[in-house]
């Protein structure tokens, strides 16, 4: 995707990048539409999608998220900029993975309802273990960054039996598009 694309982005620097591009400029922001959405509305500009979206920040949900703002009315709700619009709507911090834990950390808040993957919970309780961390829905596992391990990775390196090979002409291509992300995020 990166080499047949101009630029690429993160969830953490995609509101930069869109930002410094020229407001007339077309945009066709994939893969995920709900980040689309929401930095459209954020931004006032268009972004053609593709229909996609994270599988996983796609099962946070405005019922549930109202549910546990019942449970927890002291809580604070953070959700990552890949969950639906209206969940966006209802949460008092949208941000990445970064953004969640800087925000918590920074807190003097103690209680907070989390809307992205649960691996987060890990970093915010070694950071904070005074904080009390409620997970916005109980599917917010993603089986992908849950089958990376240290085992295999340590594996991967002993070993080498893991070897992803790129043509050079699309690492050349991807490479473009990967500066052009550093250059305008900076």
């Amino acid at each position: 995707m990166k080499a047949v694309s101009d630029v690429c982005c993160t969830s953490s620097n995609a509101e930069k990048i869109i930002g410094k591009l020229p407001p007339d400029k077309e945009i066709l922001f994939i893969p995920d539409e709900n980040l689309a959405a929401n930095l459209a509305n954020r931004l006032g500009r268009k972004l053609e999608t593709y229909p996609s979206f994270c599988p996983i920040h796609n099962h946070v949900t405005a019922e549930g998220i109202k549910e546990l703002q019942k449970q927890y009315p002291q809580a604070l709700t953070l959700v990552h900029p890949e969950c639906k619009p209206e969940i966006l709507e209802l949460a008092d911090y949208a941000g990445s993975t970064a953004g969640i834990l800087d925000f918590v950390t920074r807190s003097n808040s103690q209680d907070f309802i989390i809307g992205t993957e649960c691996g987060i919970f890990h970093p915010i309780q070694k950071a904070c273990p005074d904080k009390n961390l409620i997970l916005a829905s109980e599917e917010l596992i993603c089986p992908n960054m849950k089958s990376i391990t240290l085992d295999k990775i340590l594996h991967t390196i002993e070993l080498r039996e893991t070897v992803v090979t790129v043509p050079q002409e699309i690492k050349e291509k991807a490479v473009l598009a990967l500066e052009k992300m550093i250059s305008l995020s900076s």
